[in-house]
C-alpha cells in the first residue's frame, strides 16, 4: 500500500470543487416547518412541510432525511390512526398509511409523536429537488402537524449529497 502526501489539492477547472464519488458533497438542513398548524380533518391529503435543495453537481445522490412531530386524535371513537405520503417533485415516491392510536375501548385516542422518513434521489441533471409531506387522517377525527411551540412544532429535511 502506498501513501500520498500532499500540501494542496486543486481542482481542475474553477469553481468545479473537488469530488471523491462515494464521499459527501453538501450537507443542508432544512427547518420545513409551516407557519401555521396544518390540520387535516378528512382522508384528503393536505401539504404539511416543504423543502427545496439544488443540487452542486449534474451526477449525484441526494439522501433526503425528513422529521416532523404530528398529533393524530378521534374525539370518542376507537381509531386516531392518520397517514402521509412523501413527493418527489410533485409525483408520490411512497405512502404510508394506518400510523399510531387505536383505543379499544372507544374513549377518544390520541397519538403525539415523531414520524421519519429517509429516501434516496438520483440526481442526473443538477436541478432542484422539491419535497412535500402531505398527511390525512386514516380513521381519525384530525391530525396536525406544528401544533405545539418549540422542538415538538418542528420540522426537518436534511439534504445529504453523495459523489458519483
Amino acid at each position: 500500500m502506498s501513501t500520498l502526501y500532499v500540501d494542496t489539492i486543486n481542482e481542475k477547472t474553477s469553481g468545479n470543487g473537488v469530488q471523491i464519488p462515494g464521499h459527501v458533497i453538501k450537507q443542508t438542513l432544512v427547518d420545513a416547518t409551516p407557519v401555521s398548524t396544518v390540520t387535516a380533518s378528512s382522508s384528503t391529503y393536505v401539504e404539511a412541510i416543504s423543502a427545496t435543495y439544488t443540487p452542486q453537481t449534474t451526477t449525484s445522490t441526494v439522501i433526503v432525511d425528513i422529521s416532523f412531530y404530528q398529533r393524530s386524535y378521534r374525539t370518542g371513537a376507537n381509531d386516531g390512526r392518520m397517514k402521509y405520503q412523501v413527493n418527489v417533485n410533485g409525483t408520490k415516491e411512497y405512502e404510508v398509511n394506518e400510523l399510531n392510536a387505536y383505543d379499544y375501548g372507544g374513549g377518544g385516542p390520541w397519538f403525539k409523536g415523531v414520524q421519519h422518513s429517509a429516501i434516496q434521489v438520483n440526481n442526473s441533471t443538477g436541478s432542484t429537488i422539491s419535497i412535500t409531506v402531505d398527511v390525512a387522517t386514516d380513521g381519525g377525527t384530525g391530525v396536525s402537524v406544528n401544533s405545539a411551540s418549540g422542538d415538538e412544532g418542528r420540522a426537518i429535511i436534511k439534504f445529504t449529497e453523495i459523489a458519483q
